[in-house]
């Protein structure tokens, strides 16, 4: 079942860095079912009826379209095969729906996407009226996960109260990135951050600005990020602000990474080594700070990280 703990983190309210206010995420929680709305989309979704075999269905709707997502934990290093198998079915065992489709079985994990509209609707209708779901990989014990349905016609009709929810989402603007340029010698603030390295990354944020993500390896698996900034001679300067709030870092970083191709900082908190659960929230630098773009959670349902619900998201406008 979904952790009480944390999906009330989850649902907590969420400051809009950037815009000088707070809204609340608009949530669904009854039996094994939850749902969440930020500004852009809405997530529903069912969790398996034990941790010993977790699994999910979701339905993710935004603007742009929906899809449905169907996923589950293997508990195997290497799952032996990549269709996964599911059945919907009522109180008397009658299967109302059923499919085989594409998974994947690289992980010890599986997860497939319907995106055609008209099979979503045949699906919904499935677990609107249904019992019971099930899904796992065909070459493993069936099943994986079950999923208990008296809930869902309640949360798919939440769902389908929600009036688009995308009339005036968050806007970052975001600077052009700065020319590549070499970077001074690691600063001795910053050789000296861990006692032990697991990563290490600098990111130019602009001409006179370099960001130093030092990772401090450890006995958990949550690494205490250190971050600092420079000036292009590497001169320490002030921490980098996040948020509208005063400068400074914030001391719960952990597991921090930097994407290049996109400009997002992105750090995780992971509640489990194989649980597929925990927070993830992305920023990009603004030119004075770094603003939240998401924030996404998830209980240890054996949840992509991909899927993870957001309570916050904002769109990122380039000036």
């Amino acid at each position: 079942m979904t952790s009480k703990t944390l999906l009330a983190a989850l649902l907590a309210p969420v400051f809009l860095f950037g815009a000088g206010s707070a809204r609340a995420a608009e949530a669904f929680d009854a039996g094994n079912w939850r749902g969440l709305c930020d500004a852009v989309g809405c997530s529903t979704w069912g969790a398996g009826e034990t941790l010993a075999k977790p699994g999910y269905v979701l339905l993710v709707e935004t603007p742009n379209g929906r899809r449905l997502v169907f996923g589950a934990h293997v508990r195997t290093l290497r799952p032996s095969g990549g269709q996964l198998r599911i059945e919907i079915a009522d109180k008397s065992g009658a299967i109302l729906w059923s499919s085989t489709l594409p998974g994947r079985a690289d992980r010890p994990s599986t997860r497939t996407v319907i995106y055609d509209d008209a099979e979503i609707e045949r699906v919904l209708d499935a677990l609107a009226t249904g019992a019971s779901l099930k899904l796992g990989l065909t070459s493993d014990p069936w099943p994986a996960a079950t999923i208990a349905l008296k809930e869902a016609a309640a949360a798919l009709a939440w769902s389908r109260a929600k009036p688009g929810v995308a009339a005036s989402p968050p806007i970052v603007s975001r600077p052009p990135a700065p020319p590549w340029a070499s970077v001074p010698p690691t600063p001795p603030e910053v050789a000296k951050a861990c006692e032990a390295l697991s990563e290490f990354a600098t990111i130019r944020l602009a001409s006179d600005k370099i960001l130093w993500v030092s990772n401090c390896s450890g006995a958990s698996i949550n690494e205490d990020a250190k971050l600092h900034l420079t000036d292009a001679s590497g001169r320490l300067l002030p921490p980098p602000a996040f948020g509208d709030g005063p400068g400074g870092i914030d001391p719960e970083l952990t597991n921090v990474t930097y994407d290049y191709q996109t400009r997002v900082l992105s750090a995780r908190f992971r509640e489990s080594r194989y649980g597929g659960c925990g927070q993830r929230r992305d920023w990009v630098w603004d030119g004075e700070r770094f603003a939240l773009i998401r924030d996404a959670s998830a209980d240890c349902i054996g949840m992509d990280e991909a899927d993870w619900p957001t309570s916050f998201r904002a769109v990122v406008e380039e000036r």
